[in-house]
């Protein structure tokens, strides 16, 4: 069977790595445009970027890169709190650096990645981004899982590096503010576009909702909230909890009390003990979660899976297979975890996308130099470069890549071999 992959959303956290997404700006693109790539169409953009080619498909030299590798700078949580998150965002992360690579590296350079751990704290967030600016990396292909990316976006916007990233926090789609942030995920206010169509087509007229106090978690949720009482729906409760709390009976028995069979579960971390909850109050309501879940604890649905869903950021439906060089990336990246990650896609998305446009930008602009590099970012108008279906605009005022009307609803089993959710609602 061959699989078509079409873009969605919901995050969150990586959102994260997916995941779910934080505080989110007014100007979040609701639509796809139609506008023809500038320089290029779409496909001869993601032909060039992914080609390796020594100069973009506008034409532009490379003559101004200093010899040796470029050196390409990641945050990933990889202890503490998030941790969950860490393992396939750095496996997807040099599963890419190694396509890249393969394919000639930018201009004929080689990449290196340079990791460090932002411990899932504030002040380690801070500490890496401050190492990896030391360290004079190029570009930041990721820099930390919600809520970290708030201390070390600052830091990396001041010190004049691009950084092209899967964003928990609308905070930095403000282009005139925050110059050398570039988002390519979606934000919190596009994440909840497909859930009230969902719930409706479902006969739902009535849930309760859960978050777990992160601003990534808050701030999604209230969204949700909000979109789905615009649409007709109640919500009829709505708690949260720590996010390092391990039992949430007190929560769940709240919720159950409520009088409603739909649990919209607007977490980030918790989903272990959110499960273990529910069983042991045996409520078995029907759950539509952020694409976090498939990150955390994932294993611990069970017999919950058949009646849930969640947000995703890009699925897969019957009709198209994936481009050939994003079944590398996934298959490397895969290898390296060990195991199939579920929407291990959505990293695998990100973190290549986000080093193909750098990419196109440095061999566009000739130049690793900060502020050129973002000049050749803000001309970028829906271009694709991994994938055809994949589309990227940003301008020097809004630096937020994604669109609302892509963003989908997700089955969370079965997945296929690489941990891809299958596209479950009809738009």
């Amino acid at each position: 069977m061959k699989i078509k992959v079409l873009r969605t959303s919901s995050l969150i956290a990586l959102t994260c790595v997916a995941l779910v997404a934080s505080a989110c700006s007014s100007s979040s693109k609701s639509s796809s445009s139609s506008t023809p790539a500038t320089g290029s169409s779409s496909s001869s953009a993601a032909s060039s970027a992914a080609a390796g080619g020594s100069s973009s498909a506008s034409g532009g030299t490379v003559s101004d890169i200093p010899d040796g590798n470029i050196k390409i700078g990641a945050i990933y949580s990889l202890s503490g709190n998030f941790a969950a998150f860490g393992p396939s965002q750095q496996a997807t992360g040099q599963a890419a650096i190694d396509q890249i690579n393969a394919d000639g590296g930018i201009g004929g350079h080689q990449l290196t990645l340079d990791i460090k751990d932002d411990k899932s704290t504030p002040d380690g967030a801070v500490a890496a981004a401050q190492a990896l600016v030391a360290d004079k990396v190029a570009m930041f292909a990721y820099f930390g899982t919600s809520p970290q990316t708030l201390q070390a976006g600052p830091v990396v916007n001041k010190a004049g590096i691009p950084a092209i990233t899967l964003l928990t926090d609308a905070t930095f789609e403000d282009g005139k503010k925050w110059p050398y942030i570039y988002n390519n995920y979606s934000d919190a206010k596009q994440g909840v576009y497909p859930y009230a169509p969902f719930l409706k087509s479902k006969g739902v007229t009535k849930v309760v909702s859960i978050n777990d106090t992160t601003p990534g978690s808050a701030t999604f949720s209230g969204y949700a909230d909000a979109a789905v009482k615009a649409a007709g729906i109640d919500v009829v409760k709505s708690v949260s909890f720590d996010p390092t709390a391990v039992d949430l009976t007190t929560q769940v028995q709240q919720l159950k009390a409520a009088g409603t069979d739909w649990l919209l579960a607007n977490n980030v971390v918790g989903f272990g003990p959110l499960y273990n909850a529910l069983r042991a109050t045996g409520w078995r309501p029907k759950i539509l979660e952020t694409t976090a879940a498939y990150y955390d604890s994932s294993g611990a649905l069970g017999d919950f899976a058949a009646t849930t869903w969640a947000g995703c950021n890009v699925g897969a439906t019957p009709g198209k297979d994936l481009p050939a060089n994003i079944t590398k990336v996934l298959a490397a990246a895969t290898a390296k975890l060990g195991h199939a990650q579920p929407d291990l896609l959505v990293s695998v998305a990100s973190s290549y996308d986000a080093l193909l446009i750098f990419k196109y930008a440095v061999e566009k602009a000739g130049s690793i130099k900060g502020s050129n590099v973002i000049k050749v970012l803000d001309t970028i108008n829906n271009q694709s470069f991994s994938n055809p279906d994949w589309t990227f605009t940003f301008t020097p005022d809004d630096h937020l890549g994604w669109v609302a009307s892509n963003n989908h609803i997700c089955s969370v089993t079965p997945l296929d071999k690489y941990g891809t959710p299958t596209i479950v609602d009809a738009k």
